[in-house]
């Protein structure tokens, strides 16, 4: 089993923000990063988006300290995300295999010298 923190710290030395995501899901836990989860319980869409969509902004302009990524990640159990965006990280994720073979194929060289993560059906590519 992968060790969420040990792993987290060692993306953020590499130049990457992880963020705390839901288990199970890909939603931010908000609850994991000190935020209150307003939105779960109004269950209002907009608020969600709007959270995400701030905390995402502000993390790529400012990346978290040791110390944050530490207190995130310290005995989580949820999911681990990547934030794009940051030190100009652009993220492909494709949902079905065939189109990522499709692209890949048309695009050999950047493929072998960029990460590419499998989970399942979906593939994401750290450009």
């Amino acid at each position: 089993m992968v060790n969420h923190l040990d792993y987290a710290l060692r993306l953020l030395d590499l130049g990457m923000v992880c963020v705390p995501l839901r288990q199970g899901g890909k939603h931010l836990d908000l609850a994991a990063m000190g935020y209150e989860p307003v939105h779960m319980r109004t269950m209002r869409k907009d608020l969600k988006e709007l959270a995400f969509t701030g905390i995402a902004f502000h993390l790529a302009q400012r990346p978290p300290s040791r110390e944050t990524v530490a207190r995130w990640f310290d005995g989580f159990s949820g999911n681990v995300g990547i934030l794009g965006g940051h030190g100009n990280l652009l993220i492909l994720d494709f949902d079905d295999a065939r189109n990522f073979e499709r692209w890949r194929r048309e695009r050999e060289a950047p493929v072998r010298s960029t990460p590419v993560a499998k989970s399942r059906s979906r593939f994401h590519v750290y450009l």
